[in-house]
């Protein structure tokens, strides 16, 4: 949906929570491809609020970047301080993204709809997958670390 106004990304985590508990679904259009082939531009994207216990190895969630929100996949979680990190990358990208505070992720994508077809991920075989998917994200994630700063030493 497009409005005059500009989104507001610290008004979504209220917004999926209200949606849920009034028995409603929050629900959003993917633009970017950093997600591909899991998740593809157009797809819509249902969501659920993050639960209270830590964010499941290989789930797809929303955390909030400084330009915006950002929908990528949790390859990597510890805790720090008394409170959780999570390290997300996109499947389709080869770099890692800045580690989070779990307090930044605003909602769990729990399923995608494409061409009229529904797809739950949080049950059956995209539940199992996830942490193949997660599992290989991160390595490609840590060889793009690895390459950049392999190749910062060599110019030296």
């Amino acid at each position: 949906m497009r409005t005059g106004t500009r989104f507001r990304p610290d008004l979504l985590a209220p917004l999926v929570e209200i949606l849920k508990l009034d028995g409603y679904r929050a629900e959003v259009r993917l633009r970017g491809a950093s997600m591909s082939p899991s998740l593809l531009p157009g797809d819509i994207l249902w969501l659920s609020p993050p639960d209270a216990k830590p964010t499941p190895f290989g789930s797809i969630v929303i955390w909030l970047g400084r330009s915006g929100p950002v929908t990528h996949r949790v390859v990597g979680m510890w805790r720090q301080n008394g409170e959780w990190r999570l390290l997300t990358k996109g499947d389709a990208l080869s770099r890692l993204d800045p580690p989070t505070r779990r307090d930044r992720i605003v909602a769990q994508v729990v399923a995608r709809a494409r061409n009229g077809r529904i797809l739950r991920l949080d049950a059956g075989w995209p539940m199992l997958t996830r942490g193949i998917r997660a599992v290989i994200s991160l390595a490609v994630g840590l060889a793009g670390e690895f390459w950049d700063r392999a190749s910062r030493g060599f110019s030296r």
